[in-house]
């Protein structure tokens, strides 16, 4: 009987199916595209900060040096932060995600080192632009390694995200060393996105998220050193015009937040919808770029 009448008030609370909408209203899928899309705004936000801090750091270092001095410096700020948010993390850290997060490390490095590297020689529209087509690899490799089916709707979304964006940008100019170096990232940040829903959900992310940093820091570390910058040199930098606050802000809400979000939320959607999602990326980037830039 008890049964029976908690059944019928459930029942007339909303006779029209309200309570149920509701409940599903923000599934997994739907609250990780609300999530990702915001983040696409701090990505944005990246590229001229990250020009402005490269091109400081290249006229103090070196241009061979500048885009991994501004790299080790955001992603050691990011480590401390991450750890000292997710002291647990860092405590369960086991093989399996070493394991994972070393191999997810990989394209997350090499596509930022590419990325920064093509920034000091192109603009920061371009540069956003051309990265983009990891909408055009993401659903190759996806359907290549990955066992992703690709579907019709999803692959026209991406062609039209990519014509849309070729439209609002105008990356125009032709194609130089920057804008290889950025291509080139374009198909890492695309392997990245297709390992990030593999790994993150075999391994805690916020765990995969500090050993991407980690490794970030070591491998942009090595790098300065086999060019011979000294540790002096490097805190030198650090008082050129904007690579400071720079360096800050990328870590902090481009690292932190951003990619411990993507590491979290993207498992709970396709690789290929989640490239279309990033697809809003460089569209905030030349957004950024003409107000700050006047590009």
């Amino acid at each position: 009987v008890l049964h029976r009448r908690a059944a019928a008030v459930q029942g007339m609370h909303r006779p029209d199916g309200f309570d149920a909408k509701m409940s599903g209203a923000m599934n997994p899928a739907r609250k990780a595209t609300l999530v990702l899309l915001c983040t696409t705004l701090l990505w944005g936000s990246s590229f001229f900060t990250m020009q402005w801090g490269a091109e400081g750091m290249a006229a103090r270092l070196g241009p061979a040096a500048g885009p991994s001095g501004f790299l080790f410096v955001r992603f050691l700020l990011a480590l401390a932060l991450s750890s000292a948010i997710f002291p647990g993390a860092v405590a369960r850290l086991d093989r399996k995600t070493l394991a994972g997060g070393a191999i997810l490390s990989i394209p997350f490095y090499a596509g930022f080192l590419l990325q920064v590297s093509g920034l000091v020689r192109t603009t920061s529209t371009a540069s956003a632009f051309l990265t983009s087509l990891f909408i055009v690899v993401t659903p190759l490799l996806g359907a290549l390694f990955f066992r992703e089916r690709l579907r019709g709707a999803t692959l026209l979304g991406g062609a039209l995200s990519l014509a849309g964006v070729w439209i609002l940008t105008d990356p125009s100019g032709g194609l130089g060393s920057g804008e290889w170096l950025t291509l080139a990232c374009a198909v890492a940040f695309a392997f990245q996105i297709q390992l990030t829903n593999v790994v993150t959900r075999r391994c805690p992310p916020e765990g995969v998220t500090i050993v991407q940093f980690a490794f970030a820091t070591v491998a942009s570390g090595a790098t300065l050193a086999v060019l011979g910058v000294r540790p002096g040199d490097l805190a030198s930098a650090l008082s050129e015009r904007h690579v400071a606050w720079t360096a800050a802000y990328t870590a902090v809400f481009c690292s932190v937040i951003a990619v411990g979000a993507l590491n979290r939320f993207q498992r709970d959607i396709t690789p290929t919808r989640a490239a279309v999602l990033y697809m809003m990326e460089p569209l905030f980037a030349a957004g950024f770029a003409g107000i700050f830039q006047g590009e």
